[in-house]
């Protein structure tokens, strides 16, 4: 029975590893054309996809997001079957990031019930990856806060992704909503 468990588990973090991956590069893009309607200019093409420090960020997050979610939503049955996912979505989504992914959650895991605190963590180094050497303190602030804007649904779109996975309907309809309401205030705050 537990062979085909750990089948199951196995599935669903491959499913998951590619929705976050996703997840991560529409969000990216979204800060990205934001950053470029915020500042009149365009970004570098180099700037066009999210890499590094930001991407490793953002994949800590998503890994502490799903740690404690799918533990408090009782999508597996038990913290061994939590950590067997954990693990199965390491080595689909980030097997060659492990140590910083693990490192950026274990980062962040006093805030995960802030999302105040939560989206700044990811929004400075994503701000960093976008000005590259290119900063001064206005264009610095001018894209810390379009990224922390532009992020702020970050968190609840990780949770949809998860509770698509696991057809949770209920939860999903919850969460669709909150990501809506975060978009549009985000969106009308710009």
């Amino acid at each position: 029975m537990g062979f085909f468990k750990n089948i199951s588990l196995d599935a669903h973090a491959i499913a998951l590893s590619k929705a976050f991956e996703t997840i991560r590069h529409e969000h990216y893009l979204c800060v990205a054309r934001n950053v470029q309607n915020a500042l009149g200019t365009n970004l570098p093409p180099n700037k066009n996809r999210l890499t590094g420090e930001a991407d490793l960020c953002l994949k800590g997050i998503q890994c502490l997001i799903t740690m404690a979610f799918i533990r408090r939503q009782r999508y597996v049955s038990s913290n061994d079957d939590a950590n067997t996912f954990v693990g199965c979505l390491t080595s689909h989504g980030w097997s060659q990031d492990r140590d910083a992914v693990s490192g950026y959650a274990v980062q962040f895991s006093k805030d995960y019930d802030d999302i105040v605190k939560l989206v700044p963590h990811a929004s400075i180094p994503v701000t960093d990856y976008i000005l590259g050497d290119n900063r001064d303190s206005e264009r610095s602030a001018v894209v810390l806060n379009v990224a922390s804007r532009t992020l702020s649904a970050f968190p609840s779109a990780t949770k949809l992704a998860i509770a698509s996975e696991f057809r949770d309907m209920a939860t999903m309809e919850k969460l669709q909503r909150e990501v809506e309401i975060i978009s549009l205030g985000a969106f009308k705050r710009q």
